[in-house]
């Protein structure tokens, strides 16, 4: 999978509402498609999540589309799903991030790729999906929901399986493609850190299987 250089997060980028960011996105007068999957504990076939990415990005035209995603790099860990910007860029698509502002002040150092075109923070701290005390939607998930015309999920943990929920329930288009955490990546995790990551195929593999609803299935 692609190797490229990192870029740091901005130390001081302006702080936006989900509000704020949908009013953005509806100026640029584009459809947005926005990829979910695993993060930091990465993918155990990095060419079968190309060939897949490449497969779903040819569904689109690049003038008219906006390829995003809600993942940042954990540096020191595997890229995941923010790999899809390089694949992206080289079709000549447009390429964003809504990420939420926990991160800019996260213990574990976060970057970007160097193939995103524009980036926002959400004031939000939570990590995504839902908030833990009601059940409802973070900020960043309010945004990802309201720009998003349709969305692909390239596997996922806990929180794409919260965002994947959330979609279906949107009534947002969604494709699902069943793919294995890194297996050696989060088998050491597991021991680092001693939190459950149930198997290899991942939370939102699960949600997908016992959705009640279908609206679009892996193709």
């Amino acid at each position: 999978m692609p190797t490229e250089p990192l870029v740091a997060l901005p130390e001081h980028p302006r702080l936006l509402t989900d509000a704020d960011v949908v009013a953005l996105f509806r100026e640029k007068r584009k459809r947005v498609v926005t990829f979910l999957g695993f993060g930091e504990l990465g993918y155990e076939d990095d060419e079968e999540l190309r060939r897949l990415c490449e497969r779903e990005l040819r569904r689109h035209a690049p003038d008219d589309t906006i390829i995003n995603t809600g993942t940042l790099v954990t540096l020191g860990f595997r890229r995941g799903i923010a790999d899809v910007y390089e694949i992206a860029r080289r079709m000549r698509f447009a390429t964003t991030g809504i990420h939420p502002s926990v991160s800019l002040r996260s213990e574990k150092p976060h970057a970007l790729s160097m193939f995103v075109d524009e980036t926002f923070f959400v004031e939000d701290d939570s990590w995504g999906g839902l908030q833990s005390l009601n059940a409802t939607p973070s900020p960043t998930l309010r945004a990802l929901l309201a720009i998003s015309d349709e969305v692909v999920v390239m596997g996922g943990g806990k929180h794409t399986a919260q965002e994947l929920q959330a979609f279906l329930q949107n009534r947002t288009p969604v494709r699902f493609h069943a793919l294995d955490m890194h297996h050696s990546t989060s088998e050491a995790w597991v021991r680092q850190t001693d939190a459950d990551v149930g198997d290899f195929r991942g939370a939102a593999y699960h949600a997908w299987m016992s959705r009640t609803e279908h609206i679009v299935g892996t193709p």
